[in-house]
């Protein structure tokens, strides 16, 4: 109730007790005039005409009053209606501004233990809605934990501007008009309903924090334990077995395993990686089980339920992110199959070519024969440099600036330490289209003389009379 709602009822207490008081006064003065004694101690005729002429004037006045009293209490009653039609319209354009802001505004929410009980979407007494959340919830956990708590207790105290829900001489939450409008009923009822909530929580949290239900925990937490030692008894014991038995197998069952006569594993050495195997894939079941395992310790008591979550966090979201990075790969990776094939097959094509025109069977003008595996050599290598050109963007983490760094480092070493080999390349593609001679020849370089036996991109091999081959690099030619 505004400031202005109580000038205007005290007022009217005012006017009303002053009509009373003019009315009791004239009714008391009628009284005296027809008592009895103040009659017959004036006998004369000339007393009895002042005493009717008192008495009519009286009485005009008490009409007057009267009248007076009835315009007063008909403008006592107008001043009510419109003190109440002001309230009314007042209380509407509030309504509607509520209604307005509720679909954009959203409530803060009262949070115990985890439970969101009710919401709040108004400031009381200097404290904004989080703030009195934050509190209420505080506050109604520190009461469920109690060993004496009698969640019934929980009482609302009214007054006329707020509702108090009460637990003993502990105020809980404080409730006004204005959190009635947010919610669309009064506030009687929001009380109501919040103490509902409220006492039902408490009941939970009674139970919850019993010492029947904390015995159970510690007899889960000790299972659990348990548990868990008797599953790390049975791998390892299930490991020696194991292990035992690829022991067994190797004098019976695995044979050595020989490439083109070159033994490369024998039965010992197939044994040994059988019980590596065995012994990475037992620490590995066990690093699941304790995976598993903590987690579920740390859920069993509701102190240390956020940690456990947390845990599964730790673990859950990178393999989580792993598999949606697969998936998301894939169409990606689609395209790369696309182009790698491509360009797989074009090169095929190409190197048909170069074989038709080597064997003479396709002839160009200009090209000769031995041209063509030169230039098939410089034909994939561009197809394989333009495939890596649009391969690379599709590469996962082709974007991140540590991908592109190692990639401009990489590069750069390439660079630097390739001037002598490019220059070979050069210049063997230089004696290639030049053909200043050709294999079978004989040529003499500075004290050299022999038989070109072998052209590749780096160096032409020469063997001398003397039967000994001598390696030449082809930008020394």
């Amino acid at each position: 109730m505004d400031m202005k709602k109580i000038k205007r009822f005290a007022l009217l207490l005012i006017m009303a007790s002053l009509a009373v008081n003019v009315q009791a006064q004239l009714e008391q003065a009628v009284k005296k005039i027809f008592a009895g004694d103040t009659v017959a101690t004036h006998p004369t005729s000339l007393r009895r005409d002042s005493d009717s002429a008192r008495v009519a004037n009286l009485q005009k006045s008490l009409e007057e009053a009267r009248l007076n009293e009835a315009n007063m209490r008909m403008e006592m009653e107008q001043m009510r209606l419109q003190t109440m039609a002001a309230d009314s319209v007042k209380l509407s354009q509030q309504r509607q501004r509520i209604d307005s802001l509720r679909q954009f505004t959203k409530g803060i929410p009262v949070v115990a233990e985890g439970d969101t009980l009710f919401y709040l979407f108004t400031k009381r007494g200097g404290y904004t809605p989080q703030q009195r959340a934050q509190m209420t919830g505080a506050a109604i956990e520190e009461i469920g934990k109690r060993f004496n708590l009698r969640p019934d207790s929980v009482s609302i105290d009214h007054s006329d501007i707020v509702s108090d829900l009460m637990y003993g001489n502990k105020v809980l939450l404080s409730l006004t008009d204005q959190d009635a409008l947010w919610e669309g009923v009064s506030r009687d009822s929001l009380a109501k309903e919040r103490q509902v909530n409220v006492i039902t929580k408490l009941h939970e949290m009674k139970a919850e924090h019993s010492i029947w239900r904390m015995a159970k925990r510690i007899l889960y937490f000790l299972l659990v334990i348990v548990g868990q030692y008797l599953l790390f008894r049975l791998t390892n014991w299930l490991f020696r077995k194991l292990k035992v038995r690829i022991l067994r197998l190797k004098d019976t069952k695995i044979k050595p395993v020989s490439i083109q006569g070159y033994e490369l594993l024998d039965a010992q050495k197939q044994a040994n990686l059988l019980v590596f195997l065995a012994g990475i894939g037992r620490y590995i079941l066990m690093g699941i089980q304790l995976v598993i395992t903590v987690p579920l310790i740390f859920i069993i008591f509701p102190q240390t339920e956020g940690l456990a979550y947390r845990l599964l966090g730790y673990i859950w979201n990178p393999i989580r992110n792993i598999f949606v990075d697969i998936i998301d790969y894939i169409p990606n990776l689609f395209t790369i199959v696309v182009i790698w094939y491509a360009v797989k097959y074009l090169v095929r094509m190409v190197l048909y070519l170069a074989r038709e025109i080597e064997a003479g069977r396709l002839k160009f003008n200009g090209f000769y024969p031995d041209w063509a595996m030169p230039t098939f050599h410089i034909v994939r290598f561009l197809l394989y440099a333009f495939m890596i050109a649009m391969i690379y963007p599709y590469l996962p983490g082709s974007q991140s600036g540590v991908f592109q760094g190692i990639s401009v480092f990489v590069g750069l070493i390439v660079s630097l330490g390739s001037s002598t080999v490019i220059g070979n390349i050069i210049a063997g593609l230089v004696i290639t289209y030049m053909r200043p001679f050709k294999m079978g020849d004989r040529i003499k370089l500075n004290d050299t003389t022999g038989d070109i036996i072998e052209k590749t991109p780096l160096v032409t091999r020469i063997r001398t009379p003397k039967n000994e081959v001598v390696t030449v690099p082809n930008s020394f030619i």
